[in-house]
C-alpha cells in the first residue's frame, strides 16, 4: 500500500512540476522603475538638454554671452553649449520621449528703480565740501592713483590740476621681487618704467590714470549712483578723512576673486595752499612732496601705499645697515628735494667693532673698502663685512707671532 500511495506522489509531482514551474514571480517580473534624469540649469534658471549631461565643473572666470539663450556665463561653460548645439544639429538628434514639461525657474524680479538713496546723501554732501575747498585752492590740486600687486610690482599715476585744468600727468612703474642670479651674485632688481606729460601731450600714453579732474571724477560718481544696481552688482562708495571722493565703483559679486571694478578709484588727494592762485607754478619737488625739512619736521612719515623689498626702507639688506634719513627722502620722493642736493651718504666703516670694544691702536686704521656682507667677527668684535673679518684675523695672528716682554 505504501509502495502505491509513493508511486501516485511521484506521478503527481511530475505532473505538477510543469505548472509549478510555469507560475511567474511577480517580484522578479515587476519592471524597476528607471531613474530620472537628473536636470542641469543655466545660470538663469533655463534647462539643458538632458542628453547634454553635467555641465564642466571647472571653469574659467571671465564672464560672457552664452549661446541659445542660456544667459551669462563662463567661457568653459559657453563652449560646452556651443559643442552640444553643434552635435545636436549634426546629428539631428531625436527629441526625447513626451512627458511632462518641466517648469521653469524664474529668478526673482528685482526693482529696477531701486537707487541708494544712502549713499546718493554722502556723495551731495562731499560734492559740497569739495566746493568749498576748491575755492581755497583756487582749484590748484593733485591727486594719485597707487595700484600694487600681491607680489610687488604696480604702479602710481599723479594728475596735476591748475586752475581746474589739468596741466600734468605723471606716472611711474615699480618692479616686483629681485629675480634670482648665479649663486654669490647680488639679485637682479628690475627696472621700472616712467614718463611725465604735459601740454599737447597729456593723454598721449595708454598706461596710467585717466587725464580728469575731480569735477569729472564726480559727474561720472552722481551717473553711477543714479543707475539702478542689478542682484548682480556690488556698489561701492569710499571718501577721504577731508570728505571728499575717492572711490565709487560697481563690481560683478559673481566674480570670486579679483572681480575689477567699473568707476572711480583714485587713492589720495593733495589741495594747494589758499594763496596758490592762477600764477602759481608746480614746485621744483614736485606736487605732494615735501621738502627735506618739513619732511623730518613731520616725523618721517612713509606715504601710504609703498611697497617695499625688505618690509621698510630704513634698513638696507645688501650692507646690514640701517639707512640715513637722508638716503631714506631720496629713495622715497625719487627726486632731488628742493634746496637740498641728492647725495647719499657714504656708510661709515667702524673705528669700532660693534660689541664696543676698540680695535687694537697698533692695528691701524681698518679697510677702507668693504664687502657688503653681514658676518660675526671673530675676536669677540661683533658684527661686521668678511674683509673686517680677515682683516682682524690677519691682525691676532701678527699679535701671536710677536714675542711677549717681561716687564
Amino acid at each position: 500500500m505504501k509502495t502505491k500511495y509513493s508511486l501516485l506522489s511521484f506521478l503527481l509531482f511530475l505532473g505538477l512540476l510543469p505548472h509549478l514551474t510555469a507560475i511567474p514571480n511577480a517580484e522578479c517580473e515587476k519592471p524597476t522603475a528607471s531613474k530620472a534624469a537628473k536636470v542641469h540649469r543655466s545660470p538663469i534658471g533655463k534647462p539643458y538638454p538632458t542628453h547634454w549631461g553635467a555641465p564642466p565643473l571647472r571653469q574659467t572666470r571671465d564672464l560672457r554671452t552664452l549661446p541659445g539663450g542660456y544667459g551669462r556665463g563662463s567661457g568653459t561653460l559657453a563652449r560646452w553649449i556651443q559643442e552640444n548645439l553643434a552635435r545636436d544639429a549634426r546629428l539631428k538628434a531625436v527629441p526625447q520621449p513626451t512627458q511632462a514639461p518641466i517648469p521653469e525657474l524664474v529668478a526673482p524680479a528685482v526693482p529696477s528703480s531701486v537707487v541708494d538713496q544712502a549713499k546718493v546723501s554722502l556723495l551731495k554732501k562731499s560734492l559740497k565740501t569739495w566746493s568749498k575747498l576748491k575755492k581755497e585752492c583756487s582749484g590748484n590740486y593733485s591727486y594719485r592713483k597707487r595700484w600694487s600687486s600681491w607680489v610687488g610690482f604696480g604702479s602710481e599715476t599723479e594728475v596735476v590740476v591748475r586752475d581746474n585744468k589739468v596741466v600734468e600727468r605723471r606716472y611711474k612703474s615699480f618692479p616686483g621681487r629681485p629675480r634670482p642670479v648665479a649663486p654669490g651674485q647680488p639679485p637682479s632688481q628690475p627696472k621700472g618704467k616712467s614718463w611725465v606729460e604735459k601740454g599737447s601731450e597729456l593723454g598721449s600714453h595708454k598706461e596710467g590714470h585717466p587725464v580728469r579732474t575731480l569735477d569729472e571724477l564726480y559727474a561720472e560718481a552722481r551717473t553711477i549712483l543714479s543707475r539702478p544696481v542689478s542682484q548682480f552688482e556690488r556698489l561701492g562708495l569710499r571718501l577721504d578723512k577731508q570728505g571728499l571722493l575717492l572711490a565709487c565703483y560697481t563690481q560683478d559679486k559673481r566674480i570670486a576673486d579679483d572681480a575689477p571694478t567699473r568707476g572711480v578709484n583714485i587713492s589720495s588727494i593733495t589741495l594747494g595752499g589758499k594763496d596758490s592762485g592762477k600764477s602759481a607754478a608746480v614746485p621744483s619737488s614736485g606736487v605732494g612732496v615735501p621738502s627735506y625739512k618739513d619732511w623730518l619736521a613731520g616725523g618721517k612719515k612713509i606715504p601710504p601705499g609703498m611697497v617695499f623689498t625688505g618690509g621698510s626702507p630704513w634698513f638696507n639688506e645688501r650692507t646690514g645697515q640701517k639707512r640715513q634719513p637722508l638716503e631714506v627722502y631720496n629713495m622715497i620722493f625719487n627726486r632731488k628735494p628742493e634746496g637740498t642736493p641728492l647725495i647719499r651718504p657714504k656708510p661709515k666703516l667702524p673705528s669700532k667693532p660693534s660689541s664696543g670694544n676698540r680695535f687694537p691702536a697698533h692695528w691701524g686704521s681698518p679697510p677702507l673698502l668693504q664687502t657688503k656682507d653681514l658676518r660675526t667677527l671673530p675676536g669677540g668684535y661683533g658684527r661686521g663685512s668678511s674683509t673686517l673679518a680677515g682683516w682682524i684675523l690677519k691682525n691676532m695672528a701678527k699679535d701671536r707671532k710677536k714675542p711677549k716682554t717681561s716687564n
